[in-house]
């Protein structure tokens, strides 16, 4: 799939026969020796029997979901948002999701930011879509570590054709950010090269509880899309620390990324 800024999206799948806590927090990155670019992701397991993962959603409009917590790192909640599209775009639209993060005293530690900005266009063959989605990425330091930098970035989000799609903000991964599209396509929009990044990590440490907030100043957004989330929240209940499958991951992958 073209998009309009010249790019190409593709996809790269690999099965693995078992998976050991060992794997949880592994990161596989996928390079290419033609462009300069990258795709990461990390390896997030969960327990079958787990009763921590909330996989209800619950709505959400312009307001704060309850807290989420205790937790300790690296074990950080996962917070998803659904997108639910109504109506085409006819004009701006305007819509913030942030995540919060406190210390045991209630202090909050700092919180990632995401804008969305829709607003109509005319489609063509490239773009079929009537609404270009725009945006920016961000983190930000508060209480006791409010003097650390944040790290900001403008984004055209080409691959989202309109306000139908679920997005994830994982604090503790490099991608930060994933968008998965009702076909399953799963886009990330990376944090990890922001000169901060190390320090929002150390920040992570001390944080013990999260809530999501959603803000907007359009007043009929919700005639346009309407928004819901849920929770993932980690655990490690296995003790199993073999690292043999992780060696065969990585095989996989490289002779996948050879072929």
């Amino acid at each position: 799939y073209r998009y309009r800024n010249g790019t190409v999206s593709t996809d790269i799948e690999g099965f693995v026969d078992k998976f050991t806590s060992a794997h949880n927090g592994a990161l596989i990155n996928c390079t290419s020796w033609k462009y300069n670019g990258h795709i990461a992701t990390y390896i997030r397991l969960r327990p079958d029997n787990s009763t921590d993962n909330n996989t209800e959603w619950t709505p959400i409009f312009n307001s704060t979901s309850a807290t989420v917590g205790p937790f300790s790192y690296p074990n950080l909640p996962e917070f998803r948002v659904k997108f639910t599209k109504h109506k085409e775009v006819d004009k701006y639209l305007y819509q913030s999701v942030n995540v919060n993060l406190y210390n045991g005293n209630g202090t909050r530690l700092g919180n990632t930011n995401f804008i969305l900005y829709g607003r109509k266009v005319e489609a063509d063959e490239d773009y079929p879509s009537n609404t270009s989605i725009t945006g920016y990425k961000r983190f930000y330091f508060d209480g006791p570590w409010s003097g650390s930098s944040s790290c900001s970035e403008y984004l055209s989000l080409d691959y989202l054709e309109g306000f139908n799609f679920e997005m994830q903000t994982s604090v503790g991964s490099s991608n930060m950010f994933q968008f998965t599209k009702p076909d399953g396509e799963v886009h990330s929009e990376s944090m990890d090269h922001c000169s901060s990044f190390s320090t929002w990590q150390e920040m992570l440490q001390e944080a013990q509880s999260a809530d999501l907030k959603l803000t907007t100043w359009t007043q009929d957004l919700a005639d346009y899309f309407t928004t819901e989330y849920s929770v993932n929240t980690m655990s490690d209940n296995s003790t199993d620390n073999s690292t043999d499958d992780l060696q065969g991951i990585l095989k996989e992958l490289k002779l996948l990324l050879q072929a």
